[in-house]
């Protein structure tokens, strides 16, 4: 912009001898006549490929157009071959007192062709095109950047008003008609950076910042980085809802399982599994591994199903049956071929249910930890512990749920929604599910656990909760013993979560960054965020996996596999299980305010 009224104003100030433009002697980029007729070629054949995809049906008028193109595109080279930024003695730009530029020099010497080129083309264009189609060959001289360029502007402030936004089209217009007299991509981008300034000055006159959007924008996309890949593992089924998805590594590549059917809590809701070798390019299509047939006359859905491979040894399928989450049995299936087939399913021992939501997590010494919870008389956390992979279990707690410290029900510290879904308005999901229907308990309530591992060797369990935060609980004793459940700084919309420790030490949680209305225990299920920490305590906002109001996007299971990526799995809508690949080592994090999410890591 600045070079643009320098330009305009005639006030750059030329050093070492008096000279203009209009002084400098023509010829220095004469070509020789072979290389003038290549060249004279190559540009009828660029204006009869334009003019061609316009699709005039029109010889005559093909043939007139194709000469004005040409003839333009011949007179752009011979004063550019003329005019070489030489020509143009160095000087000093006095916006910037900086020295001109090369780019500067040639910009200069180009803008000084005489107007009767750029006026031939354009009245030769208008002669016989539309307007449609007189922009659609200016955008063939500048290779579409006006599309280009207003597709970052949305990009960078999403809420562009239809004034806002035709203030911007018509900017870019204007750029795309200066810089078709320009020679090649880098010119024709210099004349837009100017027009994009005066885009920009425009939208901070309007009461928009700029600079904080386009570097809020910049900050998501580094974040998208680290996003590998994103996916559906299935995108038509035989059943139309699906939850609760979990997966596993395995030594043939990924698995995944689910519960689907009808609508949660039918009777027809069965257990799914599809698979995704390595190097493959999709999942496989789902196959249904258990359901809960209890006789011929007697049918139960199935429920949270939890995968976990043994290291060295077979595919583990937890998963329960019945016809609430209160009133479920906990079974077992097993597939010693990485989920290709599985054994008979085999009920878990009375009283056990194994891992409720969330993987299981292996000790050094091979004892497995089940994360696992209970609804039937108030909410409480347990966990079940095997030593042998699941023949024989232990159980440990249930943990202790003390009042608030308010005594109201309400946790302290628990934070406020984030990746820009509101938290004040109560909404109801596309599934049907109400975003509040239940008062804040006054004791910590808990379920659905999920495990991390701290550098001094204690274990940390992350809880949801009825009590608008995520909930905590820490073992000494590997897992023995826990302490009573305390709330964390970050908050809970009473919806599940999953977390991971990563071989280098930080930890990796999804949830939902939702805080539920005051004095409710239940909020939307949307965003869905990725948050790590160095040491389970601070997080860090990382990536907004999803963020609208269409659905719900909930229910995360997360591992870490041997290549050191993170895979993640999801509800999405309650209609199909989203996969996603993240690669840690690329995560840019900001840290988490008094349980604020940042608005410079978006989706």
């Amino acid at each position: 912009m600045k070079l643009f009224f320098t330009i305009l104003t005639g006030v750059v100030v030329l050093t070492g001898h008096a000279q203009t433009v209009a002084d400098t002697v023509l010829g220095p980029g004469r070509m020789s006549a072979e290389a003038k007729a290549r060249s004279d070629a190559d540009a009828d054949r660029r204006a009869a490929g334009w003019v061609q995809a316009l699709q005039l049906n029109d010889t005559a008028k093909e043939v007139r157009v194709s000469a004005v193109v040409a003839t333009h595109l011949r007179a752009i080279r011979d004063w550019n071959n003329d005019h070489p930024y030489s020509t143009v003695p160095a000087g000093i730009d006095p916006f910037t007192g900086k020295p001109l530029s090369n780019m500067d020099r040639q910009i200069i010497a180009i803008s000084a062709m005489p107007k009767v080129v750029h006026e031939a083309l354009m009245a030769g264009l208008r002669k016989d095109l539309t307007g449609d189609q007189v922009n659609a060959i200016l955008d063939k001289y500048t290779v579409g950047k006006v599309a280009f360029t207003m597709s970052g502007y949305k990009a960078i402030v999403p809420d562009l008003t239809p004034t806002e936004e035709a203030v911007i089209l018509a900017n870019l217009q204007q750029a795309r008609e200066q810089a078709v007299d320009f020679k090649n991509t880098k010119q024709i981008s210099a004349i837009f950076e100017i027009y994009k300034t005066k885009c920009e000055q425009y939208l901070n006159s309007n009461g928009r910042n700029w600079h904080a959007l386009f570097k809020a924008y910049v900050d998501g996309q580094k974040a998208k980085k680290a996003v590998v890949r994103t996916e559906f593992i299935f995108d038509t089924a035989a059943f139309p809802q699906s939850h609760a998805a979990t997966i596993a590594e395995t030594p043939k590549g990924l698995a995944a399982a689910w519960f689907g059917g009808t609508k949660e809590r039918n009777p027809d809701v069965c257990i799914y599994v599809s698979l995704k070798g390595k190097g493959a390019a999709s999942w496989s299509a789902p196959v249904n591994v258990a359901n809960g047939v209890q006789n011929e006359t007697l049918r139960y859905a199935c429920w949270n199903p939890v995968l976990y491979q043994v290291p060295g040894g077979e595919l583990l399928l937890f998963y329960k049956v019945g016809p609430s989450p209160a009133k479920c049995k906990g079974w077992l299936i097993r597939s010693s071929d990485g989920g290709v087939s599985w054994s008979k399913p085999r009920a878990m021992p009375e009283g056990f249910l194994g891992p409720i939501k969330d993987k299981p997590v292996r000790l050094a010494d091979g004892t497995l930890i089940c994360p696992s919870s209970t609804e039937g008389s108030g909410w409480k956390v347990h966990f079940e512990l095997t030593h042998d992979n699941g023949k024989t279990w232990v159980m440990s707690g249930p943990v202790a749920s003390p009042a608030t410290a308010t005594g109201t029900g309400r946790a302290t510290g628990s934070g406020a929604s984030g990746g820009g879904a509101s938290s004040e308005a109560v909404r109801t999901t596309a599934a049907g599910e109400p975003g509040a229907e239940s008062k804040v308990p006054a004791t910590l309530q808990a379920i659905q656990p999920t495990i991390i591992f701290h550098r001094d060797g204690s274990l940390e369990a992350l809880c949801r909760s009825e009590n608008r935060a995520i909930l905590t609980t820490t073992s000494k004793d590997g897992g023995k013993t826990w302490s009573p459940l305390a709330p964390t700084a970050l908050p809970n919309n009473n919806s599940g979560i999953d977390a991971v420790t990563l071989t280098d030490g930080r930890q990796l949680l999804v949830y939902n960054h939702v805080l539920p209305p005051p004095g409710m225990a239940k909020g939307d299920r949307s965003p869905l965020n990725v948050a790590v920490s160095s040491d389970g305590s601070h997080w860090n906002a990382a990536v907004v996996l999803e963020n609208d109001t269409l659905g719900q996007y909930s229910y995360p299971a997360v591992i870490q596999s041997t290549d050191g990526m993170v895979h993640i799995v999801y509800t999405w809508r309650r209609k199909k299980i989203k996969y996603v690949e993240i690669d840690p080592s690329k995560l840019e994090a900001k840290e988490i305010v008094d349980g604020r999410w940042p608005s410079t890591v978006t989706k």
